[in-house]
């Protein structure tokens, strides 16, 4: 992050410090972020509710 903040400032780009403490070297172009989980909520309903042992699960598992 550094290297970029130096060649940007050395452009002439520089980047205010109040926002510079906002940037997060976080790399997300290889996730998904609005996806949806599908879990087997079923297979492990005992394990997870104990106290619906026995009771059926609704919903959709996929």
């Amino acid at each position: 992050m550094q290297v970029v903040l130096d060649r940007w400032s050395n452009r002439r780009q520089a980047i205010p410090p109040e926002l510079i403490g906002k940037i997060a070297p976080t790399r997300l172009e290889s996730i998904n972020l609005r996806g949806v989980f599908r879990f087997p909520v079923d297979r492990y309903a005992d394990q997870i509710l104990p106290s619906r042992q026995g009771a059926p699960i609704t919903g959709t598992n996929g």
